[in-house]
């Protein structure tokens, strides 16, 4: 289990967590590091056409994940404007969420393809880097039709590979966390392999006390403490460093939404992660999106590839 670090959870400031990610989407260097080159490496990709999926997975997985990862943090940011509207861009968060959508459903799609499940740390058959984070944003903000179908298709690979790999899937606790948040809201009972102890880590509680109100307020604010935690250690096993669920608590909201859904109560409670943070309300309708390169590469695979699947994100 990750060891507890209570100086890092109490020097986490949302404050200063913004004024840094101001700073990243503010800088040319770093913006023509991730956007730029993200952008430019999938207009490259569909001039040569390349007749390999697994060579269109790498380059295109890659660089989604990077633009989706920009896009969604510059579109939180205008919530915390000192003098704007104070309301977050929640079309280009969407964006954002949309193509790290797609850099999942292109690494699942070759995976199933190859049936190379496991094989390597590229073909995990449950999550990779920010795939978890995806779901639950997909869940907390209401954008149903691809957490379903990225949901059951974890469901399918954790039953076809008996529980999932006992080390790309069970290394950080957040990856058991997010697939067991994401089966209890559809009702679907799972077993997690008997040969790894404590699966859950920290997030064990949570369940423990699912049908405890009073218990679970505890467990929640546990988990808020992690969040924080996670987002300021260096640690190779740090879950939310990575902008923007260092000041997004997407995990909170899925799990905030599942309960109410299932019409279970939520005790109330108070943390400075989600605390007055605007991010805790997305809109009841989601903005529709345009992007036009995604586009182009969607139509491109569909037509060099007929055996993958249709996009999970789309009707």
């Amino acid at each position: 289990m990750i060891k507890r670090k209570p100086r890092l959870v109490e020097r986490w400031r949302l404050e200063s967590q913004v004024r840094g990610l101001t700073k990243f989407i503010a800088s040319k260097e770093q913006q023509d590091a991730s956007l730029n080159l993200g952008t430019t490496t999938i207009e490259k990709l569909l001039a040569r056409k390349p007749s390999k999926f697994r060579e269109v997975m790498g380059y295109s997985s890659g660089s989604l994940t990077t633009t989706g990862m920009w896009q969604a943090t510059a579109g939180v940011l205008p919530a915390f404007s000192a003098t704007g509207p104070k309301e977050a861009n929640w079309r280009q968060v969407r964006l954002g969420l949309i193509q790290l959508a797609a850099a999942a459903w292109l690494r699942h799609s070759w995976v199933l393809r190859e049936k190379c499940w496991d094989k390597e740390s590229t073909a995990t058959s449950m999550f990779d880097f920010l795939e978890p984070h995806t779901l639950c944003h997909a869940i907390a903000t209401g954008d149903d039709v691809f957490a379903h179908r990225f949901g059951r298709h974890l469901l399918a690979n954790f039953r076809l590979t008996k529980g999932g790999d006992r080390i790309f899937f069970y290394s950080f606790d957040f990856l058991p966390f997010a697939f067991k948040l994401y089966c209890t809201w559809i009702g679907e009972e799972i077993t997690f392999r008997d040969d790894v102890a404590n699966p859950l880590g920290w997030y064990q509680q949570i369940f423990d006390a699912w049908h405890e109100p009073q218990q679970l307020r505890s467990a929640l604010l546990d988990i808020c403490d992690y969040h924080c935690q996670q987002a300021l250690d260096q640690d190779v096993s740090a879950q939310f460093g990575y902008h923007p669920y260092n000041i997004f608590p997407v995990e909170i909201m899925a799990l905030l939404r599942i309960r109410k859904e299932l019409g279970l109560p939520t005790p109330d409670f108070e943390h400075k992660l989600i605390t007055g943070n605007p991010l805790l309300h997305p809109p009841a309708t989601l903005p529709d999106v345009q992007d036009d390169l995604l586009d182009r590469l969607v139509a491109y695979v569909r037509d060099a590839f007929p055996d993958v699947s249709p996009p999970w994100w789309l009707p």
